[in-house]
């Protein structure tokens, strides 16, 4: 019987490991390695070393695409890459 409850212990432990590698619960690795699809204002802000009112003001005026996710406001990293060769663009 305690060979039994072992070899069920062994197996759900390797059930569980090959879950995660399969499609399961993702670790930090494999977070780090999928692409960010989309910034919070806070997160960009602190990304760039800008202020969120004036990435805010950026929506204003256009330049900056955001999009309502019911109460959330994503901005897009497509539009956010956008955004960032226009404004090299316009340095130059």
């Amino acid at each position: 019987m305690l060979d039994d409850a072992r070899f069920a212990s062994s197996f759900l432990l390797q059930a569980a490991r090959n879950s995660n590698q399969i499609g399961g619960t993702m670790d930090q690795e494999q977070k780090s390695k999928s692409p960010k699809l989309g910034w919070t204002f806070e997160e960009l802000a602190s990304s760039l070393s800008v202020s969120v009112p004036f990435l805010r003001l950026e929506v204003k005026r256009g330049r900056l695409k955001a999009a309502d996710l019911g109460r959330r406001v994503v901005l897009l990293d497509s539009d956010v890459r956008r955004y960032l060769a226009e404004a090299s663009d316009r340095a130059a």
